[in-house]
């Protein structure tokens, strides 16, 4: 099911339903905030999610772009949503990478997720999952979309080219393995099958400073995208 609620904090979120704890997921339910897509277009709703991991300020500004003004409308930021969260449905019901509300040491012994392993690393003991790329991104545990801004305007760059040299499609992919998936999942049918564009513009006193694409044509990528087509053929 899909439902409507408002003042989420966030765009919206997917859970999994279970006959019984344990239990392999039966079905999983979507839920939107309707006041946050109210007053979004496309572009204006992608431009305000990527923002909300930096404190405005240093004259930096980030744009995003996820659709040609033609096509900038509330129904496509509505679209391009569902992808994302119906990229965890689709992970829910595959062994892609562990279910979010399993705890790491739960998980059964000898369990394997080609798409976790690719980006992740799980110490079963510790309970805690680290990302592999996290000596070369430090700036990825600060990270957080929507629930208040830990990074400072002019690490705007800093994390994007950083971001760049990983096999994250995308930035709000990089802050939790399932997410990872879901980001991948949706920009993947936006940018490859739907062709629409993706980019993350950003700029220093009004000049281009840095300009970010997803990574499905560029080898950093391959990987994920073979489990993708896969998954989509």
């Amino acid at each position: 099911g899909v439902y409507f609620l408002e003042d989420l904090g966030g765009t919206g979120f997917t859970d999994a339903v279970r006959e019984k704890p344990g239990a392999r997921p039966a079905a999983a339910y979507i839920v939107l905030d309707a006041k946050v897509l109210e007053h979004h277009r496309a572009n204006g709703w992608a431009t305000w999610k990527e923002n909300t991991p930096f404190k405005p300020g240093d004259g930096l500004t980030l744009e995003a772009t996820i659709e040609e003004p033609a096509q900038n409308t509330r129904r496509s930021a509505i679209r391009y949503i569902l992808l994302h969260e119906f990229g965890h449905v689709v992970a829910a019901t595959r062994d892609l990478h562990p279910m979010w509300d399993i705890a790491v040491k739960d998980l059964p012994a000898g369990a394997k997720f080609p798409f976790f392993d690719l980006s992740w690393t799980m110490d079963r003991e510790k309970s805690t999952v680290a990302s592999k790329f996290d000596a070369n991104f430090p700036l990825r545990k600060s990270v957080v979309y929507y629930l208040g801004a830990k990074l400072e305007a002019r690490q705007m760059t800093e994390a994007y080219k950083a971001l760049d040299a990983t096999n994250f499609p995308t930035l709000y992919g990089a802050t939790h393995f399932g997410d990872d998936f879901a980001e991948s999942f949706a920009s993947y049918v936006h940018t490859v099958i739907l062709k629409r564009p993706w980019s993350i513009r950003i700029s220093k006193e009004g000049q281009p400073d840095f300009t970010y694409r997803t990574c499905w044509d560029d080898p950093r990528c391959i990987e994920k995208r073979e489990i993708l087509e896969t998954l989509l053929k």
